[in-house]
């Protein structure tokens, strides 16, 4: 049986689990068991006495091998390839014999986080699998890598895994947000230009079109739209494109009253999706535009909707929060369509939302949507014909792709510094003296790149099946009143 080791932290910091370590070759547990270190001070020392078996020339990784066997490597910071021996001073060489304590290394935490923005640290046993549990301590703190949890983990069938998309919508009720989602759902699950969505399970479906069904019965006047709800409401749904899946996401609808009490359980998840999200949407009733009065207008936009979302917003920016992009839906554009034009649109949003308007790198678009532009015809008994009703999704559809290819290329650029960086270990291992050489060691380096050059070249192949998507929206972002920079866009 394996014997359980003990290793002391061979830096000052917070030790964290390793699947915590912004470096995701280590986060995955490829190059062995261990720790990650946040906040590091300014040196390594040994841990243990051994040989300085590896140091990398910019000098931020160094690896030892124990007395009794034991093999760890410990790499400083991330994005390696914008480091410079600027920012490390050597105290050993490899070959040299060190003693528990030994001074290895110095760096600067701040110059390496003016660099490279995160000093984080991972230390890791190589020849884990010749070990038992693994006990990391530092003073009070202490984690133990279990042997058992690491063989149970898989470790990058699915590195490739796209993340949950989310569109938050915020707004008063009954201002049309369940109702937009309805005709939104009912339209896109029959599919346009190849899109469609689909619930993620059969009674969301079921519920959605019924409720939809419902809203279609001209027969029962104002009776067919959905009665007030102040709940929080998750939908799951898959986007798909030729009927086959490209994107799941959650659309989460807050009412607004969660804005105004603090004390719902709900308030704190407010602000945590908001910065989850990939898209910010915000309902304005159309009703309130109605009429030749642009200051009535205003003030009614103010009073029963910017005001709870504008208060709001300086609470979440006053924490540090950002927005993502966010969508202006106006809803019941038939009821307002003949008094209200785009220029005073504008006018009227960028008064009554003003602080949002002045936010840093803010973008907004604007999208009028309605359920059918003669729906309030003798008592709301009009067909529902939806205008506009697609691009409120089309418009989260195309940042949240954008997003997910930025963390694709970020990925490939984090792996190929991984093969670089393993590659450079393996040449290593391949220059010992054939009696130390660790042949293993040099086939699990060889797998591990061949597997991370083939994962690059899968995320490749995401990367241009998503632009490719991505660039199928710009002929629907053109019909949205976009606010960038400071200015309206024409």
């Amino acid at each position: 049986m394996a014997k359980n080791i003990r290793i002391f932290s061979p830096l000052d910091g917070k030790l964290i689990p390793l699947k915590e370590c912004p470096y995701p070759i280590f986060a995955s547990g490829a190059i062995g068991r261990g720790i990650a270190i946040k906040n590091p001070t300014y040196g390594v020392f040994a841990p243990f006495g051994g040989l300085v078996t590896i140091f990398f020339p910019i000098g931020h990784a160094i690896g030892l091998k124990s007395n009794d066997g034991i093999e760890i490597f410990i790499h400083i910071g991330i994005d390696d390839d914008e480091l410079s021996c600027e920012e490390f001073k050597s105290e050993v060489k490899v070959g040299e014999v060190v003693k528990p304590g030994q001074l290895l290394l110095k760096f600067s935490p701040p110059a390496i986080k003016k660099v490279v923005y995160d000093s984080t640290t991972a230390v890791v046993v190589t020849n884990h699998a010749e070990h038992g549990d693994i006990t990391f301590e530092l003073g009070s703190q202490s984690i133990i890598v279990k042997a058992a949890d690491f063989a149970r983990k898989n470790l990058s069938k699915e590195n490739t895994r796209m993340e949950e998309t989310k569109f938050t919508i915020l707004g008063e009720s009954m201002s049309g947000k369940t109702c937009y989602l309805l005709a939104m759902y009912s339209e896109m699950s029959q599919g346009m230009d190849g899109y469609s969505i689909v619930a993620q399970n059969d009674r969301l479906d079921t519920e959605l079109l019924e409720a939809f069904e419902n809203l279609d019965d001209e027969s029962i006047s104002k009776e067919r739209f959905p009665q007030r709800s102040e709940q929080v409401i998750e939908y799951l749904f898959n986007l798909n494109y030729a009927h086959k899946p490209i994107m799941p996401f959650k659309w989460i609808d807050y009412p607004g009253r969660i804005m105004r009490d603090k004390n719902d359980e709900d308030y704190p998840k407010v602000a945590q999706n908001i910065r989850e999200s990939s898209t910010l949407f915000i309902c304005v009733d159309g009703e309130l535009l109605v009429g030749d009065d642009t200051a009535r207008k205003i003030k009614n936009v103010k009073r029963k909707c910017s005001m709870t979302i504008n208060r709001y917003f300086g609470k979440y920016f006053e924490a540090g929060g950002k927005l993502p992009p966010v969508g202006i839906i106006l809803t019941k554009t038939d009821l307002f369509q003949h008094d209200t034009n785009d220029e005073e649109i504008r006018k009227i949003l960028y008064e009554a939302f003003s602080p949002l308007f002045f936010a840093e790198n803010i973008k907004i678009g604007v999208i009028p949507v309605t359920l059918g532009e003669n729906i309030a015809d003798d008592n709301y008994s009009g067909e529902v014909d939806p205008v506009n009703i697609h691009l409120p999704i089309f418009m989260g559809i195309f940042f949240a792709l954008n997003e997910q290819i930025a963390a694709y290329k970020y990925k490939m650029d984090s792996n190929n510094r991984s093969i670089n960086d393993m590659d450079y270990w393996k040449r290593d291992e391949e220059d010992s003296f054939f009696i130390w050489r660790d042949d293993d060691k040099i086939r699990r380096l060889s797998a591990q790149i061949s597997n991370t050059q083939k994962e690059n070249e899968r995320l490749q192949q995401l990367i241009q099946n998503m632009e490719q998507n991505k660039n199928k929206f710009y002929e629907y972002l053109d019909q949205i009143m976009w606010f960038i920079d400071g200015s309206w866009r024409s």
